[in-house]
């Protein structure tokens, strides 16, 4: 599914809450698994995603949205989030 938020420049603090939160459209009640927190480098394709440490797990897809926790981690602005693998990743955004 699409995602709505984070969008591209958005800007997280880490130890807030925050809304994930995705288009329900073409989804179906079988749609579920990780939320994964990730970043993009420049030029590469690698997602760098933190599969040890999901943001979420177990996430039903129609739900359209989760709230997560931000963990400490570097300050960036290409970071991604990543549902349900990594076939729908998030614009870029801020930590």
């Amino acid at each position: 599914p699409q995602i709505i938020s984070p969008r591209a420049g958005d800007v997280w603090t880490v130890d807030s809450t925050q809304t994930i939160s995705w288009d329900t459209t073409l989804v179906t009640a079988d749609m579920h698994g990780p939320i994964y927190l990730g970043w993009m480098g420049n030029g590469s394709l690698n997602e760098h995603l933190d599969v040890g440490h999901p943001l979420a797990s177990n996430v039903s897809a129609t739900a359209g949205s989760v709230t997560v926790h931000v963990p400490k981690v570097a300050p960036r602005d290409n970071y991604i989030v990543a549902l349900f693998g990594s076939a729908n990743i998030s614009p870029k955004f801020s930590i």
